[in-house]
Parts: C-alpha cells; structure tokens; sequence
C-alpha cells in the first residue's frame, strides 16, 4: 500500500485535477470558500475541489505517519521521496496560476521532515542519543500496533536509523541539493502574483497573512522551512553557494540601476530572505564585517541614494524592504557602531522623504526590534533617533485600518520607551498624549488597548520622577481599566476574559505610576478610594487572580510611604473592607504582600495606624487567624472576648 498504491492512486488524482483546470474551469472560482457558500456552481468545479480534498487528505497521510514513526517508515522511503520530489519539480514548471499549492506543500513537508529527521544516523556508536527520545516517546505504541517485535526492538530500530540514513544520503546527493535550491530561490520563496498585488493594494492583509501563516497552509512558509532543512543537511555548501550571491556587488549595483530583469529581483530578494533565515549557520562561512564593508555597505547607499526622488520602482522597494529586514537579523554579529548606522538607516526608512510604501515599514519592524533588543544598544547615543522613529510610528499608526497591526507598531513604541530608559523624558509628555488619544478611539474590551496601556506602562517604568508631569493624563485610563473591567464582569454571568487583562494591565499601569511618583494628590486618593470600595465589595469575586490582588497591596504599600496620615483618614472605609475580605482568605503565598500596607502606615504613621486597626477589626482578625492554628491562644482569646 505504501510503496506501491498510495504514490499510484496521488499521482491519479493530480492527473485528474489538471485534467479538469484545463478544460475550462475558472481557476478565480477555485476557492473552498466558493465551494460551501454557492449554491449553483459549476459541476466540474466541484468536482476539482472535491479531488483537491482528497488529495490534499490522502496526501499528508504519508508526511504525518513519516513525522510520528520516522524509524518505522524507513524502509518506505524512497517511493515517497521520488513521488513528491517529481511533483515539486512538476508543480514549479507549469504556470503558478495553475500550480496546486496544496500538493507542492504537502510535498516540501514531506522532503523537509526527511531532511531535518534527526534520527536516521550513520551508525551505531552515535545511534543513542538522537533517537533515544523517539524510542521513549513512541516504542510502547509501536509495539502495541505490531509494528516492532519486542524481542528485536533495539535492534530494528538501529537498523531502520541507519536505512533512513542511508536511503536519505542517497537520494539528495550534491547534484539534487542543488536543484532544489535553485527551486526554492527562483520558485518557491518568490512572491506570487497575489502576493504581490495584496502588497502593493492590502499592505495590512499581506504583512498579517505573512505574520500568521503555517507551514501546513502556505506554500511559502512551508518553503522557507525547506530551505532551513537543506541548510541544516548540508551546512558548508548551501552557506557557499548563497555567500557568492551575497558577495557579488556588481551584479547587485547592476539590479538596482535597472540593469538586468525582475526575475534577477525576485531572485536576490529569496536569497536575502534566506540569509536572514539561515544567519546563525551562514554566519560562520560569511565574515559579517567583510560583508557589510565590502557588498552590503555600499547596496544600502544605492538604495537610499534616491530616495527623495522617489525614484524606486517596485522591485527596488521590494528589495530595499527584505534587505533591511536581512539587517536585523544579522545584527548580533555587528558592534554598537554598526548599530547607531543601522539606526539611522532606519529613521531613513521611516521618513516621509523615503518613498517607502506601507508594506515595507511594516514589515521593517522587526529590524526596529532587534536593534532595541540587542546586547549592544544603549540609550544614550540613539536618543535623537528613537525621539524620531517614535514621531514616524505614531504617523505609521494613522495610516493604518487593522487593529493586529496597529498593535504590532504600538508594540514597537513599548519596546522603544522600555529601552530609551529616562532618556524618554524627552518625548513624554507628547507620546503619552497620544497613546491616551488612541485609548479613548478604541472600542471598549478593544485587544488594541492591551497594547496601549503596556506601552504606558513602558513610558511610565522608564520616565522615573518625571511621571508627576503626565499623572492626570494616565489616571482616567487606570480607572477606566479597573472600575470599567469590575463593571463588565459584574454584568456578565461568565467572567469576560477581556475584562480580566484590561483589570491585570490598567493595575500594573498604576503600580508602576505609584512607584515612580513622588507627589499625592487628590486624583490620586479618589482613585484609591473608589477602587477599593468597587473591588473589594460583595459582589466582586477578586480572589480570582492572584496576582492582581498582589498589586493591589503594593499599591496600598505605595500610598502608605508617600502620604500616610491622609490616605489613611480619606480612604479608611475600602481599606477596612479589603481586610475584611482577604485576612485569614488568602494563601501563604500572599500572606506577607497582605501585611506590608499595614506594616508601612505602623512605621510611618503609628497611631493613625493603632486607631484604624481597633476601629476597622483588623488586629482582631488577625489574631484569630493566628489563633486558628494555636489552640492555647484561641482559648486564651475566649476568655478575653
């Protein structure tokens, strides 16, 4: 069945698939999609999607029994290799309106999943330690479906390890390996037409479809996933054969002044792809210094040389875009010097003088991100650039519809105040104005303001003592957060799970404004106040989250170091609730955040404090907590009530 009849039966119904697309159905109708909502659709349209269906079931059968028993299907190998190999290399030669994604991806699964399978070995003497998981995982089922006898166990499995190894070795040799290659790089990991056009009409769609695709949906993901196995088979010569592209200047300065085809773009736009994918392999055959001084330097200058002309073409922008992306992922190799370059090459990027379409500055997020994350930023030198970028994100943002992407740009914006550190006093009272301005166009329960007030919280952990200057803008956004969430759950019988992280992130928000702020004000008592009174009232259930109830009291133990005496008189009532609800309630683990309020207004303000806990029944509880576990003293403590 295996070698023989399935290979058969797959290569019948691609044929008959191809068979009916050329005799005249629509290939735009060709869409799931259509097949379940039409009602009157052409019958040999139906026909070809019921066939891609089983094709594309019978199809991966082969790749996830090879993924979960790899030594079992060993010995089937190779009537697979060559059947899905032939169709790879069928599907690339036909026209890509025509070509059948579904089969070319099950097909680069299936030739991937060999390729990278660490447990078809050469030999004996290294056969323990890569397929000693495998046998621990799957043995005791193999041996239950009769696959393995349990006399030879070990000893089928050594010689299964070594078949695959060997009927592996045998089938991509140099010669394949190479085709291959050239089929990933002037095929697969080119954009499609569709690609393209939602790139130059959908920015939003193509960078979240890019963002969010799986190797088991999409032809190109699951490309890349190839290339990465080829690299991992055969380090040295794949990390060679890309490095005499990547070192070619001339033939790069010659694509960029229009010199040679479109097809010489795509091609050098999947090799980059690849060199960001593969860095930490490509890296030890390039020299990353060699290669910025020598090629990459002087590409970066033709690419930004034009740009107040806006001169690019689209298959310039093209590049330009996966160029800088390539940056990013090759950063760790660079020095801070390097990095302040990159910087500005990004602020370049960003501006409105560079011609940059939308897709490109989405997709060059991720460099903003590695430079911010890298080892070697420091704050000081880049505080201009930052100031800068954050001006053309905000910018980015308003262009922008979808709501995944305004949160992947907001997202940045926080990683940029958490690295600027208290350089960010520069921008912040302008940057919070306008995150608090996005807060209030979102709709209620929006995920877009997480986003917004992780980036607050961000802005307000970084700017240190000058958070005094933007407190009464943040603190209609914590009370919105908390009293709007509390509000939310109450009405609903099941706890809405929106409402949960906007309580956990608006009570983070104003932990880290407690902690950084060294004046009270009434703003600040009253939000206390109400919250106190809101959260800890009977028809709230708190104990839900821990670690929400956590914050809380850190928050308390803030108010009790900066203004004792009056927050303790102002806010007495919700202060005596949340005791009356949580002492002798809560688990060890909180007990010691529990008793740090009171701890604080006792070393601060004593006898405010002796007042509140007689008059509140504080200290009462809680020596009848303690006496809950000491019997000598709840007896005691009769005797005295």
């Amino acid at each position: 069945y295996l070698t023989n009849y399935l290979p058969e039966l797959l290569n019948y119904l691609v044929k008959i698939k191809i068979y009916l697309l050329s005799s005249g159905v629509d290939i735009q109708m060709y869409s799931e999609v259509n097949y379940k909502t039409v009602n009157e659709i052409d019958s040999y349209l139906v026909v070809v999607l019921v066939t891609s269906r089983v094709i594309k079931e019978i199809g991966n059968q082969p790749v996830k029994i090879q993924k979960d028993y790899p030594l079992d299907t060993s010995t089937y190998l190779l009537p697979f290799l060559t059947f899905y190999s032939n169709q790879l290399i069928a599907q690339t030669q036909v026209d890509r309106r025509a070509a059948d994604d579904a089969v070319s991806i099950i097909a680069v699964n299936f030739l991937s999943n060999v390729l990278s399978c660490q447990v078809y070995i050469e030999s004996n003497d290294s056969i323990n330690s890569p397929i000693k998981s495998t046998k621990v995982s799957t043995l005791a089922t193999r041996l239950s479906r009769g696959l393995v006898n349990d006399d030879n166990a070990e000893y089928n499995d050594n010689q299964s390890a070594m078949q695959g190894h060997y009927i592996r070795c045998q089938f991509f040799q140099d010669n394949y390996l190479k085709e291959l290659l050239d089929i990933c790089l002037s095929s697969l990991l080119v954009y499609s037409n569709d690609q393209l056009d939602d790139w130059i009409n959908d920015p939003e769609t193509f960078y979240n479809d890019e963002s969010n695709s799986s190797i088991d949906d999409n032809l190109y993901t699951a490309s890349q996933n190839l290339f990465l196995s080829l690299l991992d088979f055969k380090p040295n010569e794949i990390s060679t054969y890309l490095s005499i592209y990547l070192l070619d200047k001339n033939q790069q300065l010659q694509l960029l002044n229009g010199a040679t085809s479109d097809r010489q773009i795509a091609l050098y736009h999947s090799i980059y792809l690849c060199a960001g994918l593969g860095v930490a392999t490509i890296s030890q055959y390039l020299n990353a210094n060699d290669w910025l001084n020598q090629t990459l330097g002087p590409i970066l200058q033709e690419l930004f040389r034009s740009t107040s002309t806006g001169s690019l073409t689209s298959g310039q922008q093209l590049l330009r875009c996966r160029v800088i992306w390539t940056l990013g992922c090759w950063l760790y190799n660079w020095d801070s010097n390097i990095l302040l370059s990159i910087g500005n090459l990004l602020v370049l990027l960003y501006s409105k003088s560079s011609s940059s379409d939308l897709t490109t500055r989405l997709v060059c997020l991720s460099t903003l991100d590695a430079l911010l994350t890298s080892n070697s930023f420091t704050p000081e030198p880049f505080s201009q650039i930052l100031l800068t970028l954050v001006e053309s994100l905000c910018s980015l943002i308003n262009e922008l519809v979808d709501i995944e992407s305004k949160s992947r740009v907001v997202n940045t914006i926080k990683e940029i105040a958490r690295s600027m550190d208290r350089q960010i006093v520069l921008m912040l009272q302008p940057l919070v104005n306008y995150l608090v301005s996005l807060w209030i166009s979102c709709e209620d329960n929006s995920l877009f303001k997480r986003s917004i007030v992780e980036s607050l919280t961000a802005s307000v952990k970084s700017s240190g003592p000058a958070v005094l200057s933007i407190v009464d803008t943040i603190l209609p956004v914590i009370q919105s957060c908390i009293l709007g969430s509390i509000s939310t759950n109450d009405n609903n019988d099941n706890a809405n799970e929106d409402g949960d992280y906007l309580l956990s992130d608006g009570v983070s928000l104003w932990l880290a404004l407690m902690r950084n702020t060294t004046s009270y004000s009434i703003a600040l008592d009253n939000l206390l106040r109400s919250v106190l009174v809101t959260v800890f009232s009977d028809g709230c259930v708190i104990d839900m989250n821990m670690d929400v109830l956590k914050d809380l009291l850190l928050i308390v133990e803030c108010y009790a170091l900066l203004e004792p005496a009056y927050c303790l008189n102002s806010c007495s009532e919700g202060l005596a609730l949340m005791y009356s609800r949580i002492l002798g309630q809560v688990s060890s683990r909180l007990v010691s955040y529990v008793i740090r309020p009171l701890e604080a207004f006792a070393l601060t303000c004593p006898i405010e404090t002796s007042t509140f806990t007689y008059q509140s029944n504080c200290f009462h509880r809680m020596l009848q907590s303690i006496a809950s576990y000491l019997p000598g003293l709840q007896t005691a403590m009769s005797e005295f009530n």
